[in-house]
């Protein structure tokens, strides 16, 4: 028996706030979180800025204990999920019993694992933290949430670079839908923000590393973006049976109605430039859910900054959608929050600014969908959001959208002239567009035309992130405001 899998709960950290309702809120007012770094000294590096969760006082909601045997991303995990348990307000002791616990993350405890290797390395054997090694496994976080919490359900730590966030997610659904769960505690977290871990970022040429404002740098699907900025987060789901939510009379704030997956299988960091995972990933979870693609209406896009990774995605985002690209409202929130390698800000927007699909959940239906439009007026009259296209602007595979993996200079060319929007409406260089929502029209898109002189093409070879896998969720919301009520 497949159960109905809703969403009851929401909880994260980040860089634009720490609760759904700060979070939310700095949203709505396409407030960055991007900043210079304070964790570190990062002056000797070429990327200096980073979205930090600068508003977490982690000492007044854990334990001296906890954070004692904790590494960071462990720590902003707890805070998401108790913030999500207490939103749906789950009951505890055996009421949480058969409650999943899945958590993904990118890499772990990188910061205790540079500072505990340097204790090593000048005090010798015997003489570093003796918990270094649970400290920083991945899977540690979902294992301290269930020992925090009481969830003593499926144990599971996702990790799968950037898709950890929607794999976590896709996985918690399916333990809950095949009934293997009642509930489920599901998200990500990440906090990479070392020394180490951001010199190997640059060496990849993967970070910005602009000479523009820190709230500027992040510009997805800009003509002139150069890189992703480094975040760190954490955000945490409550997932239940539709039935388990009833019975108990939880506020239902979302329903998941279909998931996909699937890899690349293409190159260490690069993106498949012609998007062909994710196509299968968004039809999978079109498929999954039982809607056609005309049904959705709000695409969070993945949305990097890179080159490469904007490219590929506004390709494969036309050959799912075809027409029906035109008309979808698709943003970019790492242009606020940074990239956090797990994808983990981009659990709660996209419940919060989700959209309603196929069959009601309530007698709401009507009132949340009108509420969901005056949602999205909102987010375009600040710019959030790109309005509609007329419809023939998209849809067309063979238009130009052609992601190729940047190569060397040539002469002789005809430069890539295209204007962007990243989540922030920030714009890239007139005149031209793409057809789809004023995204890159080239992977090569990466000078203006004011910078590349007429009949050359100016490119470099910066990489994308880390991205084994390619995702998507489907999402049936109620409204698009903050659940919170707050």
């Amino acid at each position: 028996m497949r159960h109905r899998v809703v969403v009851t709960g929401l909880g994260v950290c980040s860089s634009v706030g720490t609760g759904v309702s700060r979070f939310w809120e700095a949203l709505l007012a396409g407030r960055s979180g991007i900043g210079p770094i304070t964790a570190f000294d990062a002056s000797g590096l070429r990327s200096r800025i980073a979205g930090e969760v600068r508003d977490l006082d982690a000492g007044s909601k854990l334990t001296s204990r906890v954070l004692k045997r904790t590494a960071r991303f462990t720590q902003l995990a707890l805070v998401a999920a108790r913030e999500a348990l207490e939103h749906a307000r789950l009951p505890e002791g055996e009421g949480r019993e058969g409650v999943a616990v899945v958590v993904g993350t990118g890499a772990g405890g990188f910061e205790v694992i540079e500072r505990e290797h340097e204790a090593f390395l000048t005090r010798g054997a015997g003489h570093f933290a003796p918990l270094t090694v649970p400290m920083v496994i991945p899977d540690m976080a979902a294992g301290a949430v269930a020992m925090e919490t009481g969830c003593r359900g499926p144990n599971l730590g996702i990790v799968t670079a950037c898709a950890s966030g929607a794999n976590s997610i896709g996985t918690a659904f399916d333990l809950v839908r095949s009934g293997r769960a009642d509930a489920a505690l599901a998200g990500s977290t990440e906090s990479t923000l070392s020394p180490f871990v951001l010199d190997g970022y640059c060496q990849l040429r993967a970070l910005s590393t602009r000479d523009v404002p820190p709230d500027k740098a992040s510009c997805p699907f800009s003509a002139d973006r150069d890189g992703f900025v480094i975040a760190e987060g954490a955000a945490i789901l409550v997932l239940e049976s539709a039935a388990h939510a009833k019975a108990r009379g939880a506020t239902v704030l979302a329903e998941i109605a279909g998931y996909g997956a699937s890899a690349d299988g293409l190159h260490l960091t690069a993106p498949d430039p012609d998007g062909r995972a994710a196509v299968r990933a968004m039809r999978m979870a079109l498929d999954d859910a039982e809607i056609p693609p005309e049904a959705v209406e709000v695409v969070n896009a993945h949305g990097t900054s890179t080159p490469l990774n904007d490219a590929a995605e506004t390709r494969s985002i036309k050959r799912v959608f075809g027409a029906h690209a035109a008309k979808l409202a698709v943003h970019a929130t790492k242009s606020m929050t940074g990239h956090a390698h797990d994808r983990v800000h981009d659990v709660p927007e996209r419940i919060e600014r989700g959209h309603l699909v196929g069959e009601e959940l309530d007698h709401q239906h009507e009132a949340a969908r009108a509420e969901h439009e005056r949602g999205l007026q909102h987010l375009q009259a600040r710019g959030q959001v790109h309005p509609p296209q007329p419809a023939g602007e998209a849809g067309d595979e063979d238009d130009g959208v052609e992601a190729q993996p940047a190569r060397p200079a040539e002469s002789g060319g005809e430069s890539q002239q295209m204007r962007g929007v990243d989540g922030r409406g920030q714009r890239g260089s007139p005149p031209g567009r793409c057809p789809l929502y004023g995204g890159p029209a080239d992977g090569d898109a990466r000078t203006s035309p004011r910078q590349a002189p007429s009949g050359a093409r100016k490119t470099s070879t910066p990489l994308c992130p880390p991205k084994p896998n390619e995702f998507d969720i489907t999402v049936r919301t109620r409204a698009s405001r903050a659940p919170c009520g707050t």
